[in-house]
């Protein structure tokens, strides 16, 4: 009886609650954003540089990233913190992103400034990862290439470029969806098809860094490595004073869009698109092998690498998977690629600028970055809360409003857990419609994410059902504890003071 009751004042002071309502409606609204969106990226976000890099989310050997509370580990640890530098051997992409930790340097614990990853190793720790759909290595080396170009009067010149990167990667990378791979950065020729193929990949905008000179497609190119080895630690050491040659050509060339910039001028707005530009030369992973071979006299076939991509599905979920994988593999810097792209734009990283001003980019800093804190529980206590509060406000004010309805209630028998549970009813009930509406109007947007990441709808079913639960449960239970509140204070009335006050 006391139910029905309680959920007839719901309908009949409804119009007089809707604050209460719409508090619980954008609680709901904000647990939901977190919950579901937060974490969430369309299936073709950051496509080119998930391209580019072989990678959903990156494994670097580099403890360059440091987690909340790390530094608080520095009085008293038996590896205390120092300061150290990655020198050009240990080249990979952290040269882009991360330039500082080669010229500043960087905080690491026990003085280790990288962990070269084994790969067969690092596959077996994720292998219980249910969410890991690949693991690939990038391999780089410092090298030099020689290539002819013609000249005016019919000949030819060699043209040498010193500072050269020579990257071996798996083109057959493909994301989960199997939507895009390596294919959609091509500007003109083709990607590498066979394992051992003696082809190369240019980064099409190398001429913005001050390479005037490229060969054309087709051309052969002379690579220039130098004799390698590898300690005890992994490490490769390079010895520029013995080279070996080999006979490269030229298979296509690719480029990297990563950022579009727009100002306002006088003739209107202007854009830039932005390019991540490499003086990378791109080879399949087997040919890298037997280069990296041959360099090193035949004792080694690859190193341990400086730089891991993981695959991973579904995307939308990425960020919680990097979560989960910094947990597994707490000795590296585990971080996402949208992640890293976005670190790297809010240090003006790691794209070449030509016309867009510079205060409409990024600010170019050499400090050493951090992992950022996890504040999303926090933000859910507190909007629970403040729904709460709103709450009970409400209640405490309708209540009041109807001490002669309670103190009839009381006068023909009705007891104090009667009053407090219809009370209770009314509170939650009003809680329920806010949460409901304010859920759905959000969870729209994060079943357009799963959906574009082609998750079946079984799935995104089960996930929905899931956060629905999270949430209701969570202001359920604030507004619960705050409906107590109007529900003690008019429950301990007796009808005998009702009726002496009216």
């Amino acid at each position: 009886m006391f139910l029905s009751l309680g959920l007839t004042n719901v309908r009949r002071n409804l119009g007089r609650s809707m604050l209460a309502v719409i508090g619980a409606a954008l609680a709901a609204m904000i647990m939901t954003s977190i919950i579901a969106l937060s974490g969430g990226y369309p299936a073709l976000g950051y496509a080119e540089a998930r391209a580019f890099l072989g990678a959903d989310i990156l494994v670097f050997a580099t403890p360059h990233l440091v987690a909340p509370g790390a530094l608080a580990q520095v009085a008293g640890s038996d590896q205390p913190w120092s300061l150290v530098a990655l020198s050009r051997d240990q080249y990979c992409d952290l040269h882009d992103l991360h330039p500082e930790l080669y010229g500043q340097g960087f905080l690491a614990q026990g003085g280790v400034a990288a962990r070269p990853i084994d790969l067969v190793k690092l596959r077996a720790r994720l292998a219980g990862s249910r969410f890991v759909d690949d693991v690939s290595a990038a391999y780089f080396l410092p090298v030099r290439i020689q290539f002819s170009v013609p000249t005016e009067g019919g000949g030819s010149r060699e043209v040498v470029l010193n500072e050269m990167i020579l990257r071996g990667r798996d083109f057959g990378f493909r994301s989960g969806d199997g939507h895009w791979s390596f294919e959609r950065l091509m500007v003109d020729g083709f990607v590498p098809a066979g394992c051992g193929d003696a082809c190369a990949l240019l980064d099409a905008r190398l001429v913005n860094l001050g390479y005037p000179n490229l060969p054309a497609l087709g051309d052969q190119i002379r690579l220039f490595v130098p004799a390698l080895s590898l300690d005890d630690t992994g490490r490769v050491h390079l010895d520029y004073s013995r080279e070996s040659e080999f006979q490269l050509t030229l298979a296509g060339r690719y480029e990297v869009q990563t950022n579009l910039v727009a100002w306002p001028t006088e003739l209107g707005t202007m854009l830039e698109e932005l390019y991540w530009t490499t003086p990378q030369i791109q080879v399949p992973a087997e040919f890298f092998s037997q280069v990296f071979s041959q360099a090193s006299g035949g004792r080694h076939l690859l190193p341990p690498a400086m730089q891991v991509g993981v695959t991973v599905s579904p995307f939308s979920e990425v960020e919680n998977i990097a979560a989960e994988l910094r947990t597994l593999l707490p000795e590296y810097t585990v971080i996402s690629v949208p992640a890293q792209l976005n670190l790297a734009h809010g240090r003006g990283l790691p794209e070449a600028v030509f016309q867009a001003p510079l205060e409409y980019l990024g600010v170019p800093t050499t400090q050493q970055v951090g992992m950022h804190v996890d504040l999303s529980q926090v933000f859910i206590v507190l909007v629970c809360l403040i729904a709460a509060l709103l709450l009970a406000a409400n209640m405490l004010f309708l209540v009041a409003q109807r001490r002669r309805e309670i103190g009839v209630l009381k006068a023909i028998g009705a007891r104090s857990g009667d009053i407090g549970l219809m009370i209770l009813t009314e509170a939650l009930t009003l809680n329920l419609l806010g949460t409901l509406a304010g859920f759905a109007l959000i969870r729209i947007f994060a079943t357009w994410t799963l959906l574009s990441n082609r998750i079946p709808l079984a799935e995104i079913g089960r996930a929905t059902l899931t956060d629905l639960g999270l949430v209701v449960t969570a202001a359920a239970s604030a507004a619960a504890v705050f409906g107590l509140i109007p529900a003690w204070q008019m429950a301990r009335l007796t009808s005998m003071e009702v009726l002496r006050n009216e």
